[in-house]
């Protein structure tokens, strides 16, 4: 089983504790924080990966990170990763417990690849665009990725729509070389 998907598994459980509790918020808190953690450094991100590192010693590592600056149920949480031997996930549980808050908000965060920088009107028309079409609120970041010729990639959860001109170039190969 991927990782994602065990993840999630976790993630679930965590937020309807939290949310049994009335420890959402504080939680929401803690997860905003490990992100940030993880995202700021990268050397952390792979130790935790590492397998040649002992459960235990990475376990120490985030102890003394997180000590003070994260609630008891968090905490927690993080000494029953390590126990399971599975504290890799961390990560990706700190952003799948922001994105189902998301949900649970009817937000959805999508992502948008152009090959140039939009405009802010030019992306809020397409947020508003997707909100009419799925019945959802979207909150849309920009990302320019200059490989996309031209077009767009939208990603939204674990679905990606793809109208860059870079896919269509690649569709067309296949075409080309499947007719030979």
């Amino acid at each position: 089983m991927s990782d994602t998907r065990v993840a999630r598994r976790y993630t679930k459980a965590l937020f309807a504790l939290a949310e049994e509790r009335g420890e959402l918020k504080t939680l929401l808190s803690d997860m905003t924080r490990i992100g940030k953690t993880f995202a700021a450094s990268k050397e952390l991100t792979l130790s935790l990966r590492n397998p040649v590192l002992p459960p235990s010693v990475k376990y120490k590592v985030l102890n003394r990170l997180f000590e003070g600056k994260i609630s008891a149920l968090t905490a927690t949480f993080v000494a029953f990763l390590e126990k399971k031997r599975r504290l890799e996930i961390l990560p990706e549980v700190s952003c799948q417990f922001l994105e189902m808050d998301k949900e649970r908000r009817g937000l959805l965060g999508g992502i948008l690849y152009s090959a140039r920088p939009l405009p802010a009107e030019r992306v809020k028309a397409f947020a508003e665009g997707l909100n009419r079409r799925f019945k959802k609120t979207f909150e849309i970041v920009t990302v320019e990725k200059r490989e996309l010729i031209g077009g767009f990639r939208l990603m939204i959860q674990d679905r990606i729509f793809d109208c860059s001109v870079q896919n269509q170039l690649k569709e067309l190969e296949k075409r080309l070389i499947g007719t030979n």
